[in-house]
């Protein structure tokens, strides 16, 4: 099965390009890790919560965004 198009990246930042090509790199099987694939995953993490929060920032989740104190979840010390 043969697919083709084009994307188009004018809109998107330098970062989000980079993002790009490694995925492709990595869809095609040439991408070989980095000292900045750390950095990268971060990166996608980022990208994901991004696109989540678009779902997630409404009134109707919003009694969510104070979880701790609605379930009564103490802060963990050593993540501070």
């Amino acid at each position: 099965m043969s697919v083709s198009g084009t994307i188009h990246v004018d809109d998107l930042t330098d970062e989000e390009v980079s993002l790009v090509k490694g995925f492709v790199q990595l869809l095609r099987g040439r991408h070989s890790p980095s000292a900045s694939d750390a950095d990268r995953e971060g990166d996608w993490g980022h990208l994901a919560a991004a696109s989540f929060a678009e779902g997630w920032d409404n009134d109707q989740d919003a009694t969510y965004d104070n979880w701790r104190d609605r379930y009564a979840v103490p802060v963990r010390q050593d993540a501070i």
